[in-house]
């Protein structure tokens, strides 16, 4: 069936005497968000006598081992996460027995919150919506295991319009991301959902290995294909050159999106999310994996652009570069 075209389903006939009243997930959801956000600030003073502790009980002064670790969006922090202890925790508990009792809830509590937004995407709206939620998890992230995956799941990619421009092919795709955690993942289920015939606006080639895909919707990794194969190279609109062409090889290196990267980075160009994407740079490989396995990603193709609207997303990005010594200034 061509690609371009949306196949019917056809189901089984409706009856309202048949139809079975289901709550809402997510309204269902909404008291223990609601919880958690309240719990969330009891504990938060408990971390603060934990580290005020901490600080205390190093006398000699040595300054901890610095590592990178990763906070979320593909960035990177120099202050890597220190979970508390339960030796240190049992010490400040004594004395801070309230919000003591708080912290010890955050693990239950957050492992029933954790499994209702990894489920729906309508419980995950809900929880981004409680005040104070994601702040609070934030904060702690660095303190509480079970706080860094709560946060780093609401931070996923929901909801999201990407217009993709291929400027060599001329070709363009506005596609709809649901929990998309990273760049990788996008990738290969991009290349999925692209590749056809070129005469109905798809890019030419073999599509990735059918399991390589289910792993990144819902499935576990195949053992047997667990290796992806960069199709493209991904470019911010930034690397677009004035005279509407990508650079070469490693030409515009400063202007790559990378695996670990979350689609929320990608940049916006007159209200809309523009990522532009040309042949790979080099032959680049990774290991396919989801962060959370209980997590359904999805790509949507919405609708291939026609080529009058190709060429003015293309003529309007290369229009507001900068000549080439400016962007080389720049870099």
């Amino acid at each position: 069936m061509p690609r371009d075209l949306i196949p019917f389903r056809a189901g089984v006939g409706y009856s309202q005497r048949t139809a079975v009243a289901t709550p809402d997930p997510a309204f269902a959801a909404m008291p223990l968000l609601k919880t958690l956000a309240e719990t969330l600030a009891v504990a938060i003073p408990f971390r603060n006598a934990c580290r005020e502790w901490e600080h205390r009980g190093n006398r000699w002064g040595v300054p901890r081992l610095f590592f990178a670790s990763e906070i979320g969006n593909g960035e990177r922090s120099a202050t890597p996460p220190r979970f508390i202890g339960d030796s240190v925790a049992s010490i400040v508990a004594r004395r801070n027995l309230e919000s003591a009792a708080a912290w010890a809830r955050l693990t239950d509590l957050i492992d029933d919150a954790f499994t209702a937004c990894a489920s729906r995407v309508e419980v995950r709206r809900v929880a981004r919506a409680i005040p104070n939620l994601r702040g609070r998890l934030m904060e702690l992230e660095r303190d509480h295991r079970a706080c860094r995956d709560m946060a780093a799941l609401l931070r996923v990619a929901d909801d999201l319009a990407i217009t993709v421009l291929h400027p060599a092919a001329r070709t363009g795709f506005r596609v709809h991301l649901q929990g998309i955690t990273d760049l990788a993942q996008f990738h290969v289920l991009l290349a999925d959902i692209v590749t056809g015939s070129p005469t109905r606006g798809f890019l030419p080639g073999n599509r990735p290995d059918a399991r390589l895909v289910e792993a990144c919707i819902d499935q576990p990794v195949d053992p047997e294909a667990n290796i992806a194969t960069a199709r493209f190279q991904m470019y911010s609109h930034r690397a677009m050159q004035p005279d509407g062409t990508l650079p070469t090889g490693f030409g515009g290196v400063e202007f790559w999106h990378w695996g670990h990267e979350s689609p929320c980075r990608i940049a916006q160009v007159a209200g809309e999310r523009v990522l532009l994407i040309g042949e790979a740079a080099y032959p680049r490989q990774w290991t396919v994996s989801r962060r959370f396995s209980a997590l359904r990603g999805e790509v949507e193709l919405l609708r291939v652009l026609p080529e009058a609207e190709v060429e003015a997303w293309l003529s309007r990005i290369a229009g507001t570069q900068p000549s080439t010594i400016e962007r080389r200034k720049a870099a």
